[in-house]
């Protein structure tokens, strides 16, 4: 960020010195790289002559509680400062926790082996994932490179010789090992995000000054260990005028675009027709060709700046995806027509509210690294996701009508992998529509929901007949639960949450929800509306009750309704009563019965 507000505002920006590190060597240090892969430099020196009870001065702890970091002590508060100053994260062992017999210490930068365990500075006993590149001594682990040290390790009352580590660690490792740990710190997050390996020199030199300067008395006292692979060498890239013109027209000269890179840290040698750029370390990560150098010198430049030019394009109409379109109605119908509120829910799950729904975790697909340790599973249907928006909405309002279209995760089904040239399988992902509807004061969502979500797909070309689950849902009450199915394919299922589930999700109201799978049913080609002319007669509306068996539906008493008599158009189920004046396995059910001539 320094380095950007340099070149915006055209001032020099640069890193206090550190001077060249002497000393003598009163004490034995070495160090041990066994995976060079994931360490590529690791520099350490001790310093003998300081203090665990010194706090560091008043300016770096104003400087440090500015930066949102918390002062603890003088050697401490000296790591992390040189940290936030030059992005270089260290780390302070006490030397006498990990020094030998002999006053000799050696540390090892190796991968964790099975069932080693470290207990942090955050109080906390971490089993390390095997291979997680660690920092130990001959006997055990004392830190977890680039994340945290650990404790009994770490700098104490007594302590009076440190050593101090200054290293460069392979960015995925550390990004790796700080997801699988759930842990993640000041130091992690940097190190993922890939650091100068040429930095680590000055880091360990600004910190022995620092210290130098808090302790007077403070010395080196042994040779600076500085064990390295191969570095990568410097990279060069030619920028033309020609790549210049031809990417952004002729805003930028040569001689602008040369002084734009210098203020950010490269070095330019300018020809009549090209510059001679080199990468600073500090860029090397991301600056890997041309195209890279101009979106530097148009970020400076400013995009306001550069002449706006239509391309020359050939115009030609999309056509329509007839799927699209189908949600979009579907989408509008449900918001417009029937009031429900569209919700956008996580695609992830809670493992006790799918042993609610009656799921088993081997049923579920497990994320390897879930956004959240709550939510480990994918969502295997769209019912308990609503649930849990109902739940939440429900103390506050009389009634929850919410609606989502999302896929879902099914871990028995395979389809294809069409984006990858592998011969490889994923499992089914359709897209589903579910709806939700619970209330204080309402007497049938049942039927509502059910007559919602057909209304909504018959305008949508799709006529969606309802009949008993054979088997019921885990999660509904017993004889209401129902499937819908368009030409003879199962297409989604109606259900009326069960007392149990309700307490489990803390939901006090009758609560029903259906899923329609939309991948399954726009695979079949809708309907043409076939418009009727309406009657030259008014229509007229009467009310009926009549008790049937339990086992009457509700389509088979509106179907019987309907054929009655060809006068009646329509008959509306609006209210089912249950009670002791009825009888055991009967129903009062009312209807709204609609005549026309």
């Amino acid at each position: 960020m320094a380095r950007e507000f340099g070149a915006v505002l055209g001032a020099k920006v640069t890193l206090p010195a550190a001077k060249k590190i002497t000393g003598k060597n009163d004490f034995a240090l070495d160090v041990k790289i066994e995976d060079s892969k994931l360490c590529t430099r690791y520099q350490a020196v001790v310093i003998d002559g300081v203090s665990a009870g010194v706090q560091s001065p008043t300016w770096m702890q104003a400087r440090l509680n500015a930066a949102g970091v918390r002062p603890i002590n003088a050697i401490v508060d000296v790591t992390n400062y040189v940290m936030l100053e030059g992005a270089q994260p260290l780390h302070a062992f006490d030397f006498d926790a990990v020094k030998d017999k002999e006053n000799h210490a050696t540390i090892f930068v190796r991968g964790a082996r099975g069932g080693e365990t470290l207990a942090t500075l955050d109080g906390q006993k971490h089993e390390l994932p095997t291979g997680a590149l660690v920092i130990a001594t001959k006997k055990d682990v004392i830190g977890i490179a680039g994340i945290m040290g650990g404790v009994h390790h770490s700098i104490g009352a007594a302590t009076k010789t440190i050593v101090i580590e200054s290293a460069h660690f392979a960015a995925s490792s550390i990004r790796q090992t700080s997801m699988k740990m759930h842990l993640r710190t000041e130091s992690s997050s940097r190190f993922e995000k890939g650091l100068d390996v040429y930095n680590t020199e000055w880091g360990i030199a600004r910190a022995v000054e620092l210290l130098k300067e808090i302790f007077p008395k403070a010395r080196v006292a042994s040779s600076v260990i500085d064990e390295k692979t191969a570095l990568a060498k410097t990279r060069v890239l030619d920028l033309s005028a020609e790549d210049l013109q031809r990417a952004i027209g002729g805003d930028v000269e040569l001689s602008r675009a040369k002084k734009i890179l210098e203020s950010l840290g490269f070095d330019c040698v300018a020809t009549a027709k090209k510059l001679r750029v080199t990468i600073p370390t500090f860029r090397m990560k991301d600056i890997v060709g041309t195209h890279d150098l101009i979106e530097e010198i148009v970020r400076l430049f400013g995009f306001e700046n550069i002449t706006s030019l239509l391309p020359a394009v050939q115009l030609r109409s999309l056509e329509e995806d007839r799927v699209s379109a189908l949600r979009y109605s579907v989408k509008e119908l449900c918001a417009l027509r029937h009031g429900f509120t569209e919700v956008n829910t996580y695609g992830y799950v809670r493992p006790q509210t799918l042993a609610l729904f009656g799921y088993a975790p081997e049923q579920l697909i497990e994320l390897a690294n879930p956004l959240s340790a709550e939510r480990p599973f994918l969502a295997p249907t769209l019912a308990i996701n609503l649930a849990e928006v109902v739940e939440k909405n429900s103390h506050s309002r009389d009634e929850v009508a919410v609606f989502e279209i999302a896929k879902i995760f099914k871990l028995g089904e395979l389809i294809p992998d069409v984006s990858k040239k592998e011969d490889r399988a994923l499992p089914a992902q359709p897209t589903v529509l579910g709806i939700a509807l619970s209330g204080k004061k309402a007497t049938n969502n049942f039927a509502r929901v059910r007559e919602t979500v057909q209304s909504i797909f018959r305008e949508c070309g799709y006529e969606l007949s309802v009949r008993p689950m054979q088997s019921e849902l885990a999660w509904s009450r017993v004889g209401h639960a129902a499937e819908f199915f368009c030409d003879g394919v199962v297409v989604g299922y109606i259900g009326s949450m069960n007392s149990a589930v309700r307490s489990g999700m803390g939901i006090e109201h009758e609560t029903v929800i259906a899923e329609i799978n939309l991948s399954e049913l726009f695979a079949q080609e809708p309907k043409v509306h076939q418009y009727k002319k309406t009657g030259n007669f008014p229509h007229s509306i009467r009310d009926i009750a009549v008790v049937v068996s339990e086992q009457i539906t509700a389509g088979e008493l509106s179907a019987t309704v309907l054929g009655a008599h060809q006068l009646v158009q329509s008959a509306e189920i609006f209210d089912i009563f249950r009670g002791e004046k009825i009888g055991a396995g009967k129903k009062a059910v009312a209807l709204h019965v609609t005549y026309r001539a």
